[in-house]
């Protein structure tokens, strides 16, 4: 196994949504299949939790139909070829005052170093953006295994990014089977451009283009830019 793509479910779940929404009024299905062949990767695991208890705004109908669907979706995923699903839990946090996900982040770098240890391995691609993952991908690179930061624009940390052999941006063309009809433009960035991810759609405002140009800014001194 050379290369093994590391899915975030719950980071790609809402950033991606959000700036599917922002840029287009609509949210697609995101097609992993296309996801996995335009990263060239050979084994996809997905990281993700169910919440299984009911909040106190939702009725048991709501809650019922939040559940089924969260499950269905894995579901979904784990019946790709080459994919795995892998769920944590989700508790309340004492200090934060609401749930969150547990074991989910713990279990992805678990994982990867196993992988890695077996030489399952020479390239692992992470999609995700917290920067709780910076160690794994110092520790891959003293293993011999090369590393590769896939992220959705404007929300990754900059020293997780420094961490990465490389990195990529997530792009509609490259997670989505039919872009949206208003999709003329790559998310988060102004052009077609060495770290996107598939094919990018130029167009974008010039406020999207001064951020992709700090992102760019902050990782060249470190990184490799390959197409």
């Amino acid at each position: 196994m050379s290369s093994h793509l590391f899915i975030d479910g719950a980071y790609l779940r809402k950033h991606l949504t959000e700036q599917m929404r922002s840029f287009y009024g609509v949210v697609p299905e995101i097609d992993f299949e296309v996801l996995a062949a335009s990263l060239k990767s050979e084994r996809t695991s997905y990281y993700d939790a169910v919440d299984y208890e009911r909040h106190a705004t939702e009725s048991e109908e709501t809650f019922s139909t939040r559940v089924a669907a969260a499950e269905a979706v894995h579901d979904h995923i784990n019946n790709l070829p080459g994919f795995h699903v892998r769920e944590g839990h989700v508790r309340r946090s004492p200090r934060r005052r609401h749930r969150e996900q547990k074991a989910v982040d713990v279990q992805l770098a678990v994982d990867a170093l196993e992988h890695a240890a077996r030489g399952n391995m020479k390239l692992m691609m992470l999609l995700a953006g917290n920067l709780d993952f910076q160690p794994l991908l110092a520790s891959l690179e003293r293993l011999g295994v090369g590393t590769r930061l896939i992220y959705v624009p404007q929300h990754t940390s900059k020293e997780l990014m420094q961490a990465a052999d490389e990195i990529r941006k997530v792009t509609t063309a490259s997670c989505l089977q039919d872009v949206p009809r208003a999709g003329t433009r790559q998310l988060g960035a102004a052009s077609r451009s060495s770290d996107t991810v598939g094919e990018g759609h130029a167009g974008a405002s010039r406020g999207v283009q001064a951020e992709t140009a700090r992102e760019v800014a902050r990782a060249t001194a470190t990184k490799s830019w390959q197409s």
